[in-house]
């Protein structure tokens, strides 16, 4: 028989108080035949029985479950790596769209597929072991040609990257320039003027086809524009760029061929203008100019301020309160007693009492702005006070008085004073000098 393996085991039981063997089941670790002999004695006779066992290997098959290749294609027996192993007696192959139907050998030699197909090998176990049987499954894919689409030679360094296109989609791509494999795009401007191989590599199952082409780079020409600023109230003017002979366009572009620019016809702030220029080989470059249109500062300034008769100069910047409302810039002043237009330096010598107009003018990056106010001119009040003096705290309240001038405010660092009165409180004080 072709036993299960499984462990020894042994059925004891007693009959007539004698004890029995009455089954025995063994674990055998190889095939092969073996012999058993059973032996029994008692007073009357000994009885001796001769059993032989053969044991099978149950058959296995080694064989891939799927061949696949690509257009028309023959499989031979012996590259296949096909094996029937263990106890049989015979092996059947059956062929679904092969030039062999079937074949009672297990070599079969060689058999030829134009499509998919099927290949079963059927194994005639030795009786009891079970038969077996195993399907191989043949794929035979139709081949297909890659091909490049066509591409713009030649392409500028300048120009913008460009994505290749190639049937049927889906392949890796290779090649100087290439930056994307995946998608298959070439960046001109990582390479040098030249023709460059490009290689495209695709696969369906076993098989696989590929294509190449030739992409020329041209040297662009260099193209350098100038970004710049003006005031919202400045004349037109003309970009500029080199080499000149392109075209401009955006905000504020009265005159496309010649870059015109009128600030009136602009934003306020950044203006994006695009400077398009083809050179000798054909190449298009494109290059960006920020035009920043500067609006005239809201300024603020007192309307009047007060200045005494003094031979000394005076920092008007110090008696005004100038604001340009957070645009950068340098005031300039100018009329009467200007000594120094841009510190602002005023001298009142050779002036008498009165009202002057002092003009302003506030310089931008771009734009001007002007305004004014007066300066009222008065003479120096004179003033004299008493010579110092020593008063007794229980005093109470003294007061100070000018000897020549009225109308001042008191104010000591020392003590506290009426600024109004000049009143000195001498008990609150506790004394002081």
């Amino acid at each position: 028989p072709c036993p299960c393996l499984h462990d020894s085991t042994f059925t004891n039981n007693t009959v007539d108080s004698l004890l029995r063997q009455e089954t025995l089941d063994l674990w055998f670790k190889e095939p092969g035949v073996y012999n058993f002999i059973l032996s029994a004695s008692n007073i009357c006779e000994n009885l001796q029985i001769e059993e032989q066992l053969t044991l099978y290997e149950p058959p296995t098959i080694n064989a891939p479950a799927i061949l696949q290749e690509c257009e028309s294609t023959e499989f031979c027996f012996s590259d296949l790596g096909i094996q029937v192993l263990g106890d049989y007696n015979s092996v059947s192959w059956s062929f679904v769209n092969g030039s062999l139907s079937s074949s009672s050998d297990l070599d079969f030699g060689c058999i030829e597929f134009n499509s998919s197909g099927l290949m079963r090998l059927e194994v005639d176990a030795v009786d009891p072991c079970i038969d077996i049987a195993q399907e191989i499954e043949v794929i035979i894919q139709e081949d297909f040609e890659a091909t490049i689409l066509p591409v713009n030679n030649p392409y500028c360094q300048s120009s913008s990257s460009d994505t290749l296109l190639a049937d049927p989609p889906g392949g890796t791509w290779s090649g100087e320039g290439i930056i994307d494999e995946e998608n298959g795009v070439f960046d001109p401007s990582t390479v040098d003027p030249g023709t460059y191989q490009i290689l495209y590599e695709i696969s369906n199952g076993p098989c696989s086809s590929s294509d190449m082409i030739e992409i020329v780079v041209v040297q662009s020409e260099e193209v350098t524009v100038q970004d710049t600023f003006l005031c919202s109230t400045s004349s037109p003017i003309q970009l500029t760029v080199s080499p000149f002979g392109g075209t401009f366009s955006g905000n504020g572009i009265t005159d496309a061929g010649s870059g015109l620019f009128d600030p009136a016809l602009a934003d306020a702030g950044e203006n994006n203008i695009s400077y398009t220029y083809i050179d000798a080989n054909g190449c298009e470059i494109q290059k960006e100019i920020d035009v920043v249109v500067d609006t005239i500062p809201n300024l603020e300034v007192n309307d009047t301020i007060f200045a005494c008769l003094n031979p000394d100069d005076v920092e008007l910047n110090d008696l005004i309160d100038f604001d340009s409302n957070g645009e950068p810039g340098d005031l300039f002043f100018s009329g009467p007693g200007i000594v120094d237009d841009n510190l602002g330096l005023f001298n009142s010598s050779g002036l008498s009492m009165g009202f002057y107009t002092i003009q302003l003018i506030f310089e931008g990056r771009s734009c001007q702005a002007q305004d004014s106010f007066v300066l009222e001119l008065a003479e120096k009040p004179e003033l004299e006070l008493p010579e110092d003096m020593t008063v007794c705290i229980t005093d109470g309240t003294f007061n100070l008085s000018p000897l020549v001038g009225s109308g001042g405010l008191w104010s000591s660092s020392n003590c506290t004073i009426d600024p109004q009165t000049g009143n000195v409180d001498l008990a609150a004080n506790g004394g002081a000098d």
